[in-house]
């Protein structure tokens, strides 16, 4: 299984990756800065969630999302996501 991890670098993001790794299972690591420290045997990808298309591509053969954000969500924000859902959706994004 593939899965995307949304706010992978962040403190929550990285224990998650981490776990996700650990088991083996394919992770692509969404993160802003193409310089971001990296774990072995996992792909980052480079992505904003404020600009959705920006996932479009890292959506392709994934079979879950895994999305964090910000707790203090804006009206923006939750757009952003809501659009992320429905990109996952239509890449056949099978858990979210």
């Amino acid at each position: 299984m593939s899965i995307l991890v949304t706010g992978a670098t962040g403190t929550v993001g990285s224990q998650v990756v981490e776990r996700l790794n650990a088991k083996g299972l394919g992770v692509k690591a969404l993160t802003r800065n193409e310089n971001t420290p990296r774990l072995r045997g996992v792909h980052y990808v480079v992505g904003d969630l404020n600009k959705p298309k920006t996932l479009h591509p890292h959506l392709e053969h994934v079979e879950g999302l895994f999305i964090l954000t910000q707790s203090e969500q804006t009206e923006e924000m939750f757009i952003a996501n809501k659009e992320i859902i429905n990109m996952a959706k239509s890449a056949g994004v099978r858990k979210i």
